[in-house]
């Protein structure tokens, strides 16, 4: 990209390398997000988060009417197009929400349900398109967020499955007005065995409207939680509802996973006996391509060399503006010794230097 050799690559530089990577629809606003002091050129630094987007596939854009909107968070997968492994076709949850699309399939997952749900799986648990409402927006994993999506799957479920989340709901609702109270959930959860997510504290965390009570739609967000398998941090043991970073060693052995929330990720602040991590958005897209598996053998021979000097990590304090959370965290990942596994599955050997 840096075309004349003195360090800065501009605008167009961005827009020629990115079109020649077989991208048309160039996002010109990420060149302002990736240039985060404003200075009209990108630097080493901010050309590395840009090679992590590309090689794990994070120019991912909504395939809505007229929406071409980049993907940054949580959105939904076409299951079928996404097992062949030639490529996927990916809707904003707007675009999703309101049908605003024209695909040759009809059964989508979220990309945080299809990194966890085995290919036997798949069928089973996506849910077919259809016209919803809901007035909520996306910006970033929250738990609001959660329980907009699972109002989205709960609305374009089969009545099977509608039935089991109303059973679900029942079990919690004690005394049969369409409540569940604290008491009720501590309960439930002890009884079920779901330790971590059996505090009060989460329970506030899924009451988003403050009232002391899970309502309907609360509750089918943790019934969401439980089945699309969202972690909590292996080093501050808090539930993570937005990006993570998991042990991909853990993940292709089948294990019980461990993830760690991406500032315990940063800090280094957890004890596991791995060493290879891969962000949940890496992880998605090796295990698209090698069929289910994130597999560190030498069967892809590295195409290329490049040495890369290690950067310092982020300061977890800094202040960054809201629309720039997503790729905050992305650049973070990007500069860090995960990178060089995620390179490597991709075939591009990576040397890390640490700066004297």
């Amino acid at each position: 990209m840096d075309g004349n050799g003195d360090g800065k690559v501009r605008f167009q530089d961005y827009l020629d390398f990115i079109r020649k990577q077989g991208y048309n629809h160039v996002p010109s606003k990420l060149f302002r997000l990736l240039d985060e002091n404003n200075r009209g050129y990108l630097d080493f630094e901010e050309c590395v988060t840009l090679f992590y987007m590309i090689t794990c596939n994070r120019f991912v854009f909504c395939g809505g009417y007229n929406c071409k909107s980049h993907l940054l968070g949580l959105h939904f997968v076409c299951v079928e197009c996404y097992r062949v492994g030639k490529g996927t076709f990916s809707l904003c949850s707007s675009c999703y929400r309101d049908t605003n699309f024209d695909h040759e399939h009809s059964t989508f997952l979220d990309n945080y349900d299809l990194l966890h749900t085995k290919p036997w799986e798949e069928n089973k648990l996506a849910i077919t398109s259809g016209a919803v409402g809901s007035p909520n927006l996306y910006k970033r994993a929250t738990m609001e967020d959660l329980v907009t999506t699972a109002r989205l799957y709960y609305n374009k479920s089969s009545a099977d499955i509608k039935r089991a989340a109303y059973d679900f709901f029942l079990s919690l609702d004690e005394n049969n007005d369409g409540k569940v109270c604290l008491h009720g959930f501590l309960g439930f959860m002890r009884d079920k065995g779901y330790v971590k997510m059996g505090s009060s504290q989460f329970f506030k965390e899924l009451d988003k409207d403050n009232n002391g009570t899970l309502e309907f739609m609360e509750v089918m967000a943790l019934y969401y939680i439980i089945k699309s398998g969202r972690p909590f941090c292996g080093g501050c043991d808090e539930f993570i509802p937005g990006m993570y970073f998991t042990c991909s060693i853990c993940f292709n052995n089948g294990n019980d996973l461990f993830c760690v929330c991406p500032n315990c990720f940063q800090g280094e602040h957890y004890r596991h006996e791995h060493a290879q991590f891969l962000d949940n958005y890496a992880l998605l897209e090796t295990k698209r391509m090698h069929g289910g598996n994130v597999t560190h053998s030498n069967q892809h021979k590295p195409s290329s060399s490049v040495t890369i000097t290690e950067l310092p990590t982020f300061p977890t304090n800094d202040v960054v503006p809201q629309n720039n959370n997503q790729l905050k965290t992305v650049s973070t990942f990007a500069n860090s010794r995960a990178f060089s596994l995620l390179a490597s599955l991709f075939g591009l050997h990576i040397i890390w230097l640490r700066p004297r």
